[in-house]
């Protein structure tokens, strides 16, 4: 993994920064499929383009998704430079309000030839 913390100490992480490197083309998209133990749990897909401020973010419902279809060229964000596979854990700040943060992620970037 990238990143991975513990899931009931989100500030107890490992973060060896490892990201694997997948060879692209813009004729072939790239077909992303994740674990059953990851869909189990809520996740979501970080898409990174040439310009990092067009980063999509899809969220993942636990149990709908195992397998995405990703474009490796969007005509209006260009180059797909990156991929993150994030897995969450719903926490609550001191004011009780509640959010998805990542204890997990696993990231590629895209080689173009």
């Amino acid at each position: 993994p990238f990143q991975y913390c513990e899931v009931l100490n989100l500030d107890d992480c490992k973060e060896p920064r490892d990201a694997g490197e997948l060879r692209v083309d813009e004729d072939n998209p790239v077909q992303l499929s994740v674990p059953s133990a990851v869909s189990r749990a809520p996740w979501r897909l970080l898409r990174v383009y040439e310009n990092p401020i067009d980063t999509t973010v899809t969220y993942y419902a636990p149990k709908t998704t195992l397998a995405v279809t990703i474009p490796t060229l969007d005509p209006n964000r260009g180059r797909l430079t990156g991929l993150a596979v994030q897995l969450l854990t719903l926490v609550q700040d001191q004011d009780g309000q509640e959010f998805a943060l990542p204890h997990a992620e696993w990231s590629i970037s895209t080689v173009w030839p």
